[in-house]
Protein backbone atom coordinates (compact mmCIF):
# COMPACT_ATOMS: atom_id res chain seq x y z
CA UNK A 1 0.00 0.00 0.00
CA UNK A 2 3.02 2.81 1.11
CA UNK A 3 4.64 1.39 -2.74
CA UNK A 4 1.63 2.14 -4.06
CA UNK A 5 0.91 6.14 -3.02
CA UNK A 6 4.42 6.54 -3.26
CA UNK A 7 4.01 5.46 -7.33
CA UNK A 8 0.95 7.41 -7.20
CA UNK A 9 2.30 10.57 -5.63
CA UNK A 10 5.39 10.02 -8.20
CA UNK A 11 3.17 9.71 -11.45
CA UNK A 12 0.81 12.62 -9.89
CA UNK A 13 3.85 15.28 -9.59
CA UNK A 14 5.10 14.65 -13.71
CA UNK A 15 1.19 14.72 -14.92
CA UNK A 16 1.27 18.33 -12.79
CA UNK A 17 4.43 19.34 -14.55
CA UNK A 18 3.22 18.34 -17.63
CA UNK A 19 0.53 20.45 -17.71
CA UNK A 20 1.78 22.77 -16.00
CA UNK A 21 4.97 23.01 -18.75
CA UNK A 22 1.84 22.96 -21.53
CA UNK A 23 -0.29 25.57 -19.97
CA UNK A 24 2.99 28.16 -20.12
CA UNK A 25 4.15 27.08 -23.78
CA UNK A 26 0.76 27.87 -24.60
CA UNK A 27 0.29 31.09 -23.07
CA UNK A 28 3.82 32.10 -24.73
CA UNK A 29 3.05 31.43 -28.19
CA UNK A 30 -0.12 33.27 -27.99
CA UNK A 31 1.51 36.36 -27.53
CA UNK A 32 2.03 38.75 -30.07
CA UNK A 33 4.32 41.68 -30.28
CA UNK A 34 3.66 44.49 -32.31
CA UNK A 35 6.37 45.93 -34.00
CA UNK A 36 5.44 49.37 -33.22
CA UNK A 37 5.65 48.89 -29.50
CA UNK A 38 9.80 47.86 -29.72
CA UNK A 39 11.23 51.26 -28.19
CA UNK A 40 14.38 51.40 -29.97
CA UNK A 41 17.69 51.78 -27.14
CA UNK A 42 19.80 54.21 -28.55
CA UNK A 43 23.59 53.96 -26.35
CA UNK A 44 25.78 56.86 -26.86
CA UNK A 45 29.53 56.96 -25.84
CA UNK A 46 31.04 59.90 -23.76
CA UNK A 47 33.20 61.95 -25.70
CA UNK A 48 36.61 62.72 -23.13
CA UNK A 49 36.73 65.77 -22.95
CA UNK A 50 40.33 67.83 -23.72
CA UNK A 51 42.72 67.65 -20.88
CA UNK A 52 44.11 71.09 -19.40
CA UNK A 53 46.96 72.55 -20.99
CA UNK A 54 48.09 74.15 -17.50
CA UNK A 55 50.73 72.41 -15.79
CA UNK A 56 52.60 73.83 -12.47
CA UNK A 57 55.88 71.73 -11.40
CA UNK A 58 57.73 73.37 -8.39
CA UNK A 59 61.33 72.44 -8.77
CA UNK A 60 63.23 74.06 -5.69
CA UNK A 61 62.01 73.39 -2.48
CA UNK A 62 60.85 69.97 -2.63
CA UNK A 63 58.13 69.00 -0.11
CA UNK A 64 58.87 68.92 3.31
CA UNK A 65 62.24 69.86 2.71
CA UNK A 66 64.14 71.27 6.24
CA UNK A 67 65.94 74.56 5.75
CA UNK A 68 67.86 76.75 7.97
CA UNK A 69 67.11 80.15 6.32
CA UNK A 70 64.15 82.17 6.26
CA UNK A 71 64.35 83.42 2.77
CA UNK A 72 63.61 80.46 0.17
CA UNK A 73 64.17 80.73 -3.20
CA UNK A 74 61.59 79.43 -5.23
CA UNK A 75 62.21 77.63 -8.69
CA UNK A 76 59.39 75.88 -11.22
CA UNK A 77 57.90 75.78 -14.43
CA UNK A 78 54.71 76.56 -15.96
CA UNK A 79 52.93 77.85 -19.07
CA UNK A 80 54.79 80.92 -20.12
CA UNK A 81 51.79 83.44 -20.41
CA UNK A 82 50.00 82.48 -16.84
CA UNK A 83 50.43 84.04 -13.34
CA UNK A 84 51.37 82.38 -10.57
CA UNK A 85 50.25 83.44 -6.94
CA UNK A 86 52.08 82.12 -3.92
CA UNK A 87 50.45 81.93 -1.30
CA UNK A 88 52.38 81.27 2.59
CA UNK A 89 51.63 81.93 6.07
CA UNK A 90 53.54 85.01 6.25
CA UNK A 91 51.89 86.20 2.66
CA UNK A 92 51.13 86.47 -0.90
CA UNK A 93 53.26 87.03 -3.96
CA UNK A 94 53.17 86.73 -7.31
CA UNK A 95 55.56 85.78 -10.15
CA UNK A 96 55.30 86.02 -13.73
CA UNK A 97 56.68 83.60 -16.08
CA UNK A 98 60.12 83.45 -18.56
CA UNK A 99 59.04 82.90 -22.34
CA UNK A 100 60.15 79.54 -21.60
CA UNK A 101 58.07 78.87 -18.80
CA UNK A 102 60.67 78.90 -15.77
CA UNK A 103 59.91 81.20 -13.03
CA UNK A 104 61.87 82.35 -10.27
CA UNK A 105 61.23 84.29 -6.74
CA UNK A 106 62.02 84.68 -2.97
CA UNK A 107 59.86 84.57 -0.35
CA UNK A 108 60.13 84.83 3.49
CA UNK A 109 58.97 82.19 5.78
CA UNK A 110 58.15 82.01 9.59
CA UNK A 111 60.19 79.70 12.02
CA UNK A 112 58.81 76.40 12.13
CA UNK A 113 56.42 74.39 9.15
CA UNK A 114 55.03 76.45 6.71
CA UNK A 115 52.07 75.35 4.13
CA UNK A 116 52.90 77.09 0.88
CA UNK A 117 50.11 76.73 -2.16
CA UNK A 118 51.08 77.62 -5.56
CA UNK A 119 48.46 78.45 -8.34
CA UNK A 120 49.14 79.05 -11.56
CA UNK A 121 46.00 80.61 -14.27
CA UNK A 122 46.30 80.56 -17.33
CA UNK A 123 45.12 82.86 -20.11
CA UNK A 124 41.60 80.64 -20.39
CA UNK A 125 41.12 80.94 -16.58
CA UNK A 126 42.14 77.14 -16.49
CA UNK A 127 43.95 76.65 -13.11
CA UNK A 128 47.03 74.37 -11.81
CA UNK A 129 47.65 73.96 -8.16
CA UNK A 130 50.66 72.79 -6.04
CA UNK A 131 50.87 72.70 -2.19
CA UNK A 132 54.19 72.14 -0.17
CA UNK A 133 55.16 71.88 3.66
CA UNK A 134 58.50 73.60 4.24
CA UNK A 135 59.71 73.61 7.58
CA UNK A 136 62.62 76.14 8.90
CA UNK A 137 64.73 75.63 11.63
CA UNK A 138 67.67 77.55 13.59
CA UNK A 139 68.92 74.39 15.22
CA UNK A 140 72.02 72.68 14.25
CA UNK A 141 71.87 69.12 13.22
Amino acid sequence: MKKEKFILSIVAGIVGLVVAGGTFYLYQAGKEINPKEIESIVVTTPTPKASGTIFLAIAKPANEEVLTSKSVQINGKTQSDAKILIISTTGQETATPASDGSFSTTITLDENENLIEFIAIAPNGEIATERLVISITTEDF
